[in-house]
């Protein structure tokens, strides 16, 4: 699954189910990002730590100035 989300100033939440791998691709400005779970493995990207092994896999890219980031596993 890919999402891609373009904001200016906002809350973001998105949520992911857990037996899901997920990356984020977050390209912000003057912004907060929550990521719990997650680790970085290059500038602006972060891996959940099940990615590789996980059968299903989320993509989300995110462009956002002045925001509040936050993905939650459920």
């Amino acid at each position: 699954t890919q999402v891609t989300i373009d904001a200016g100033a906002s809350s973001i939440s998105i949520k992911v189910p857990q037996a899901s791998g997920c990356e984020v691709n977050a390209n912000t400005v003057l912004s907060s990002r929550e990521l719990d779970g997650f680790h970085k493995i290059k500038n602006h990207t972060f891996q959940s730590d099940d990615f590789s092994a996980a059968a299903n896999k989320i993509y989300i890219s995110i462009d956002a100035a002045v925001s509040s980031l936050s993905v939650i596993r459920y």
